[in-house]
Protein backbone atom coordinates (compact mmCIF):
# COMPACT_ATOMS: atom_id res chain seq x y z
CA UNK A 1 0.00 0.00 0.00
CA UNK A 2 1.42 3.45 -0.88
CA UNK A 3 1.90 6.17 1.83
CA UNK A 4 -0.90 8.08 -0.24
CA UNK A 5 -3.16 5.35 0.36
CA UNK A 6 -2.04 5.15 3.72
CA UNK A 7 -2.93 8.93 4.38
CA UNK A 8 -5.68 8.78 2.87
CA UNK A 9 -7.37 5.94 5.30
CA UNK A 10 -5.94 8.07 8.24
CA UNK A 11 -7.60 11.21 7.32
CA UNK A 12 -10.89 9.42 6.88
CA UNK A 13 -10.60 7.95 9.91
CA UNK A 14 -9.82 11.46 11.30
CA UNK A 15 -12.73 12.68 9.34
CA UNK A 16 -15.44 10.15 10.65
CA UNK A 17 -13.97 11.01 14.17
CA UNK A 18 -14.76 14.51 13.83
CA UNK A 19 -18.11 13.81 12.74
CA UNK A 20 -18.91 11.79 15.55
CA UNK A 21 -17.32 14.45 17.93
CA UNK A 22 -19.14 17.48 16.11
CA UNK A 23 -22.48 15.30 16.41
CA UNK A 24 -21.86 14.75 20.24
CA UNK A 25 -21.02 18.63 20.41
CA UNK A 26 -24.68 19.12 18.58
CA UNK A 27 -26.20 17.05 21.32
CA UNK A 28 -24.59 18.80 24.39
CA UNK A 29 -25.63 21.92 23.24
CA UNK A 30 -29.11 21.10 22.25
CA UNK A 31 -29.04 20.01 26.50
CA UNK A 32 -27.83 23.04 27.25
CA UNK A 33 -30.03 25.16 25.23
CA UNK A 34 -32.99 23.42 27.31
CA UNK A 35 -31.25 23.88 30.36
CA UNK A 36 -30.70 27.64 30.14
CA UNK A 37 -34.57 28.02 28.93
CA UNK A 38 -35.23 26.10 31.32
CA UNK A 39 -33.48 28.78 34.21
CA UNK A 40 -32.16 25.00 35.44
CA UNK A 41 -28.89 26.03 37.27
CA UNK A 42 -27.61 22.79 37.96
CA UNK A 43 -28.30 21.20 34.27
CA UNK A 44 -26.60 24.31 33.12
CA UNK A 45 -23.36 23.66 35.31
CA UNK A 46 -23.71 20.06 34.27
CA UNK A 47 -24.01 20.71 30.45
CA UNK A 48 -21.32 23.29 30.57
CA UNK A 49 -18.58 20.61 32.41
CA UNK A 50 -19.60 18.43 29.08
CA UNK A 51 -18.98 20.59 27.01
CA UNK A 52 -15.90 21.84 28.44
CA UNK A 53 -14.91 18.17 28.31
CA UNK A 54 -15.74 17.64 24.82
CA UNK A 55 -13.97 20.79 23.52
CA UNK A 56 -11.04 19.61 25.71
CA UNK A 57 -10.78 16.73 23.48
CA UNK A 58 -10.35 18.93 19.81
CA UNK A 59 -6.83 19.97 20.86
CA UNK A 60 -5.72 15.94 20.33
CA UNK A 61 -8.28 15.83 16.85
CA UNK A 62 -6.36 19.20 15.90
CA UNK A 63 -3.00 17.52 16.48
CA UNK A 64 -3.59 14.42 14.59
CA UNK A 65 -5.41 16.47 11.44
CA UNK A 66 -1.93 18.59 11.77
CA UNK A 67 0.15 15.59 11.42
CA UNK A 68 -1.87 14.24 8.47
CA UNK A 69 -1.68 17.76 6.57
CA UNK A 70 1.99 17.31 7.21
CA UNK A 71 2.49 14.05 5.67
CA UNK A 72 -0.13 14.80 2.54
CA UNK A 73 1.97 18.28 2.14
CA UNK A 74 5.49 15.90 2.30
CA UNK A 75 4.04 13.85 -0.44
CA UNK A 76 2.94 16.70 -2.70
CA UNK A 77 6.05 18.77 -1.56
CA UNK A 78 3.28 21.77 -0.27
CA UNK A 79 2.69 23.84 2.85
CA UNK A 80 0.31 21.65 4.79
CA UNK A 81 -1.60 25.39 5.88
CA UNK A 82 -3.01 25.68 2.42
CA UNK A 83 -4.09 22.18 2.32
CA UNK A 84 -8.37 21.68 3.17
CA UNK A 85 -10.65 18.61 2.52
CA UNK A 86 -11.92 20.06 -0.85
CA UNK A 87 -8.39 20.74 -1.73
CA UNK A 88 -7.49 17.00 -0.86
CA UNK A 89 -10.19 15.56 -2.64
CA UNK A 90 -9.09 17.59 -5.80
CA UNK A 91 -5.55 16.93 -5.67
CA UNK A 92 -6.89 12.52 -5.00
CA UNK A 93 -9.57 12.86 -7.82
CA UNK A 94 -11.36 9.57 -8.05
CA UNK A 95 -10.12 7.56 -4.99
CA UNK A 96 -11.62 10.25 -2.87
CA UNK A 97 -15.21 9.68 -3.04
CA UNK A 98 -16.12 8.58 0.60
CA UNK A 99 -13.51 11.77 1.84
CA UNK A 100 -15.94 13.74 -0.26
CA UNK A 101 -19.31 12.32 1.32
CA UNK A 102 -17.97 12.58 4.34
CA UNK A 103 -16.52 16.08 3.71
CA UNK A 104 -20.19 17.48 3.21
CA UNK A 105 -21.38 15.39 5.72
CA UNK A 106 -19.05 16.90 8.06
CA UNK A 107 -20.40 20.54 6.55
CA UNK A 108 -23.78 20.01 7.60
CA UNK A 109 -23.35 19.44 11.38
CA UNK A 110 -20.54 21.68 11.83
CA UNK A 111 -23.14 24.15 10.24
CA UNK A 112 -25.90 22.94 12.65
CA UNK A 113 -23.56 23.19 15.54
CA UNK A 114 -22.86 26.62 14.99
CA UNK A 115 -27.07 26.87 14.36
CA UNK A 116 -26.89 25.95 17.55
CA UNK A 117 -24.31 27.42 19.17
CA UNK A 118 -26.09 31.20 18.12
CA UNK A 119 -29.09 30.19 19.77
CA UNK A 120 -27.53 29.29 22.96
CA UNK A 121 -26.01 32.58 23.19
CA UNK A 122 -28.89 34.39 22.45
CA UNK A 123 -31.06 32.68 24.90
CA UNK A 124 -28.01 33.33 27.35
CA UNK A 125 -27.91 37.08 26.33
CA UNK A 126 -31.25 37.29 26.92
CA UNK A 127 -31.73 35.14 30.40
CA UNK A 128 -28.92 37.69 31.36
CA UNK A 129 -30.74 40.73 30.59
CA UNK A 130 -34.03 39.46 32.00
CA UNK A 131 -32.06 38.38 35.44
CA UNK A 132 -30.37 42.26 35.36
CA UNK A 133 -33.57 43.92 35.16
CA UNK A 134 -34.90 41.71 37.80
CA UNK A 135 -32.34 42.64 40.12
CA UNK A 136 -32.28 47.12 39.68
CA UNK A 137 -36.21 46.11 39.53
CA UNK A 138 -35.82 45.06 43.55
CA UNK A 139 -32.84 46.72 44.10
CA UNK A 140 -33.89 50.33 43.23
CA UNK A 141 -34.33 52.69 45.76
CA UNK A 142 -37.34 54.29 47.60
CA UNK A 143 -36.65 57.81 45.17
CA UNK A 144 -37.14 55.66 42.08
CA UNK A 145 -33.17 55.94 41.35
CA UNK A 146 -31.52 53.53 39.32
CA UNK A 147 -28.54 51.29 40.82
CA UNK A 148 -26.97 53.04 37.80
CA UNK A 149 -27.05 56.61 39.38
CA UNK A 150 -24.38 55.68 41.96
CA UNK A 151 -24.20 53.87 45.29
CA UNK A 152 -24.77 55.33 48.86
CA UNK A 153 -21.91 55.45 51.41
CA UNK A 154 -22.83 53.96 54.90
CA UNK A 155 -20.92 54.60 57.95
CA UNK A 156 -20.88 51.07 59.40
CA UNK A 157 -19.69 52.78 62.86
CA UNK A 158 -22.54 54.53 63.29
Amino acid sequence: MSHLTTLMRHLEAYVQEEIGAQARLLALLEAQEQAVRASEHEAITAANRKLDDELRSSAARARRRGLLLEGFGRVWELDPSTLTLSSLCERIGGGAERLQRQRTELRAVTAKVARRARRVGAAARSHQRLTAEIIETVLTGAENESLRSGGVLVDAEA
